[in-house]
């Protein structure tokens, strides 16, 4: 009755950089044809909210700058959601002959499906602003077979 194995992977990471811009009012000129960037006037503490309509960050430190002067929000200031996964495998091998072997394989991604949530919305000018509203990663079964000879 052996031939049985499990393994498994876990994998955790801290959040990713979240690049703050877009302002409501023009800047002096723009540099590269790229994004002035908002003023921030404290420091932006993580809320954690996570889907819509939840906060992940304060998005009350954001505001515009004055017309025609830049922002000073720094680039990639924020982290996003932290990420934990589990992977898991079990797997029998069967013997059919001297020189020939079956393996049987299940294999799960995502075995608790804990739902992964995106990076929050840095776009100082979108309705969506400091939201995490979308998510990636669900749960994903596989079943294979491997013949060795």
């Amino acid at each position: 009755m052996g031939g049985f194995t499990l393994s498994g992977v876990f994998s955790a990471r801290s959040g990713t950089p979240v690049d703050i811009f877009g302002t409501n009012v023009v800047a002096a000129r723009t540099i590269n044809s790229g994004a002035n960037r908002p003023n921030q006037t404290g420091e932006a503490r993580i809320l954690g909210g996570l889907g819509p309509g939840q906060l992940f960050f304060d998005t009350s430190v954001f505001t515009d700058p004055a017309p025609g002067t830049f922002g000073n929000a720094g680039r990639n200031s924020l982290r996003g959601p932290s990420y934990f996964n589990y992977n898991a495998t079990l797997a029998r091998t069967f013997e059919l002959r001297e020189r020939l072997k079956l393996q049987f394989q299940l294999s799960a991604f995502n075995v608790t499906n804990t739902p992964h949530f995106a990076n929050p919305d840095g776009n100082f000018t979108s309705s969506t602003f400091g939201q995490s509203r979308t998510t990636f990663g669900e749960r994903q079964i596989r079943l294979g077979l491997r013949l060795t000879f």
